[in-house]
């Protein structure tokens, strides 16, 4: 079993790296072989650049600028080792932080710095710019940025792609003064200045030729103070969804394709949590591949049933934790209660009667033996003695399909107390139910694929096979899990079946396969082909002359 660990940080008390680590651990304490690959995220504001320094090789550049309030200020960004791209954050120059509280006054807050900090990145030779512009002390429109370009660099010839994790407008109540400008320092009076200062910026801009009203409207103009604007009117950057930026980058979509669950998580989460945040952008890639998606945060409030449409699972880490928030707050009390909460869900969820999907292991053997024993009976009870053989998957064949990694196994964990709800077995095989079914899902190329008569694959492209789908009867409905598990993984499937293995026929037919033709096994047996493609373009065959009959949710069905 393979988990994705893609956590923002826990603000205050928790670090994105800290979060994976600690869910890891939680995981492994109930599921020791589970294969987990851990991902600290950031939504593209505060600590982009350090998450992408995890994720490709980079070298970091320090440079003194001048901060909010025009001191001299150390700035520091990361530029690729091919030194085309540089990958910044405004907060280094700009940002709340380098304000002390009692100075605040986004009324005199510049973002020149920022400004000093492209022109530094254009002059080492990078060609495009990814910038955060998250945690802003400013409500200059971008105006400081735009005064520095013109006196170091007018044009720096930089292509900008700027991380954004709001939406809000240039001005109005909806817009940057309104919504950040309090949390800046501004007073209410304040506030109306600056909006009035926006909207005569916006109009400059407009009369410039370099805008339209309507821009001033557009998603994300607003951000850090209106200098989402400024990058989008004046150097035509580009605004892109933080998190998006930052899946991209680590090629998340492919991380993903063969895990079986991600589980995600911030330190609260809520309504807010819908509106580009890390915990819903990996949603929205999860639920295009149909990987399901948990939701683990120090916090969640969802009083209006929004967050639980969005996420298979639920729960908040300090739930049974009732101590002092100051002291829920602390690293290693986070940390700790991360690790319970995911060991105690992955334990919630065999409770709730999920059967799970891992690789088989060495000592699985004897119980795969008994599970293809009762297949063989099965199959022959229903009229088809002739598929599988006496000694059919052999032992050696089992062990080669272990070997290759390639041969997985259905648990259904039966062996929690109902009363305590507690595990009582050895910590290593806690996670581990009985083996109830088994199924091989192997790469292609497979060359008794290679040749098919009367008729053709609906596609050459690259494609997975399933093999030796066998069950103790237990559960029902296996070949449609086992298929639920291969197009998380692949976008197209072939499988071959008897002719008189009906049971075995009617549940392809209905899981989405298209007959194509005869292939001939490495026996010489004849062999009904089948093809799944999630592609609508390709041609789509139809079982000719071929009845189909039984129940495809049977168990025992063997391939």
């Amino acid at each position: 079993m393979k988990i994705v660990l893609a956590f923002d940080s826990f603000k205050g008390c928790m670090a994105a790296s800290d979060a994976c680590k600690a869910a890891a651990s939680g995981i492994h304490a109930v599921m020791p072989y589970a294969e987990t690959l851990e991902l600290p995220l950031s939504d593209g504001g505060e600590g982009l650049v350090k998450c992408v320094e995890r994720m490709v090789p980079t070298h970091r550049v320090v440079l003194p600028v001048h901060g909010p309030l025009m001191e001299i200020v150390e700035a520091s960004y990361a530029i690729a080792v091919d030194g085309t791209t540089a990958y910044m954050e405004m907060a280094e120059a700009s940002g709340l932080t380098l304000v002390p509280e009692s100075r605040r006054n986004p009324i005199e807050a510049t973002t020149y710095g920022v400004g000093e900090m492209i022109v530094d990145a254009a002059k080492r030779g990078c060609r495009t710019i990814v910038m955060g512009i998250g945690g802003s002390a400013t409500c200059d429109g971008g105006k400081g940025m735009l005064d520095a370009l013109y006196r170091l660099c007018p044009h720096p010839h930089c292509r900008i792609i700027v991380a954004c994790d709001v939406t809000n407008p240039l001005y109005g109540p909806m817009g940057a003064a309104y919504v950040f400008g309090p949390q800046k320092g501004a007073s209410a009076e304040q506030v109306y200045i600056l909006d009035q200062r926006l909207r005569k910026f916006a109009r400059e801009t407009e009369l410039a030729g370099l805008a339209t009203p309507e821009m001033a409207m557009q998603p994300g103009t607003g951000a850090a103070g209106g200098l989402g604007y400024a990058l989008m009117t004046y150097l035509n950057a580009q605004l892109h969804s933080g998190i998006d930026i930052i899946l991209d980058i680590c090629g998340f979509d492919g991380l993903i394709r063969d895990a079986d669950l991600v589980i995600t998580g911030e330190g609260c989460s809520d309504a807010q949590t819908l509106m580009g945040k890390v915990p819903y952008g990996v949603q929205k890639r999860c639920h295009r591949v149909g990987v399901p998606i948990w939701l683990l945060s120090g916090r969640i409030d969802d009083a209006g049933k929004i967050l639980v449409q969005h996420f298979s699972w639920l729960k908040s880490i300090n739930e049974k934790d009732r101590r002092p928030l100051n002291v829920l707050l602390q690293r290693e009390v986070a940390m700790k209660n991360m690790e319970n909460t995911v060991s105690e869900s992955l334990r919630l969820s065999h409770l709730a009667g999920f059967p799970l999907i891992r690789r088989a292991r060495r000592e699985d053997i004897p119980r795969l033996q008994e599970i293809f024993a009762r297949a063989r009976s099965f199959m022959k009870e229903a009229g088809n003695p002739d598929q599988w053989n006496a000694d059919y998957p052999s032992r050696e064949l089992i062990e080669k399909d272990i070997e290759s990694g390639d041969c997985y196994v259905v648990t259904l964990d039966n062996s929690t107390d109902k009363k305590t709800k507690l595990d009582f077995r050895p910590e290593s095989q806690r996670g581990y139910g009985k083996i109830e079914a088994t199924f091989v899902l192997r790469k292609g190329p497979d060359p008794t694929y290679d040749i098919i008569y009367n008729g053709k694959w609906q596609n050459e492209k690259p494609y997975a096979a399933i093999h030796r789908i066998a069950s103790s009867g237990t559960l029902k409905g296996i070949f449609h899990l086992a298929m639920l598990f291969a197009m998380h993984r692949y976008n197209n499937i072939r499988i071959d079946t008897h002719r008189n293995n009906m049971p075995m026929r009617k549940a392809i037919i209905k899981e989405g396969f298209k007959y194509c033709g005869i292939i001939h096994c490495w026996s010489g047996d004849e062999r009904l082909a089948y093809h799944y493609t999630s592609s609508p373009s390709d041609h789509t065959g139809t079982e000719r002359g071929l009845r189909v009959t039984n129940d495809s949710t049977r168990p025992g069905i063997p391939r």
